[in-house]
């Protein structure tokens, strides 16, 4: 009897079994997903749908100035920054010793990222704060009279 079956008419029969049997269990258990799929939706009681005029006004209270990039009002934040910075480039810089007019520059550089008006206040403690961590790096490179160059961005 199996040598009348070909290996044909066994693939056919098998693969209408298996559309048979997901079309049930489709029906039987995911009638609804399916349904939607072709645009028919299941609308349930008690749910109203939205008014276009408040759908449209929920779109629009958004606002733009909301997702820029803020400027920082707080000096002492900013100093805590600019002093991290130039302590990490310090401490970088240990094994090679940089000359002066490269100090120079890239302290020049670290501090021009900054926003002048909130270094205005503290020019003071950031002159002694770039010499305590000077001489305690790399001694004797920078004096008090080439503070004024690193400034003059």
């Amino acid at each position: 009897m199996l040598q009348s079956i070909s290996w044909s008419q066994y693939l056919t029969s098998l693969i209408l079994l298996l559309v048979c049997y997901y079309v049930y269990v489709g029906y039987k258990f995911y009638s609804w997903e399916l349904l939607n799929l072709v645009g028919i939706k299941k609308i349930e009681p008690g749910v109203a749908d939205i008014p276009i005029e408040e759908f449209k006004a929920k779109l629009v209270s958004e606002n733009h100035a909301a997702y820029l990039p803020k400027e920082t009002v707080d000096g002492a934040n900013v100093l805590q920054s600019i002093k991290d910075e130039i302590t990490a480039y310090l401490i970088a810089t240990v094994d090679s010793i940089p000359s002066k007019n490269e100090l120079l520059n890239a302290l020049q550089v670290i501090i021009a990222k900054y926003p002048a008006k909130n270094l205005s206040g503290n020019n003071n403690s950031l002159h002694q704060f770039i010499l305590a961590e000077t001489e305690a790096i790399h001694p004797g490179v920078i004096t008090q009279d080439d503070l004024p160059v690193i400034f003059s961005v």
